[in-house]
């Protein structure tokens, strides 16, 4: 998917009607240890970069993140760790954000 694929894709995500101008887009390329990025299947042992797009809905708090031109996953109620996570330009992975879900109840 290229960035604005991402962006209408998001758009039909978000639990709530969102319009595009009360979103940000941010877009960068993430280094990955194999060619999965991040999704958490079998890939090849080959470092690989891949664009990453974080589609962010200002207004609800949510935001969907997207690997390689893939949807990867919805965070419902962003926070810190999100932020955090978002300074640094390295988004987890699929596998990696579902661990992290599941050993916390706070907001990502």
């Amino acid at each position: 998917m290229t960035t604005k694929e991402c962006l209408n894709d998001a758009i039909l995500r978000f639990s709530t009607q969102v319009h595009s101008s009360n979103c940000q887009v941010f877009s960068w390329f993430q280094t990955w240890e194999d060619t999965s990025c991040g999704f958490g299947v079998i890939g090849g042992c080959a470092i690989t970069k891949a664009k990453c797009v974080v589609v962010y809905a200002i207004d609800i708090k949510q935001a969907c993140v997207y690997h390689n031109g893939r949807f990867a996953y919805m965070i419902k109620k962003t926070g810190d760790e999100f932020n955090t996570q978002l300074e640094k330009r390295n988004m987890p992975g699929l596998s990696e954000f579902k661990n992290a879900k599941k050993t916390t109840n706070a907001s990502y």
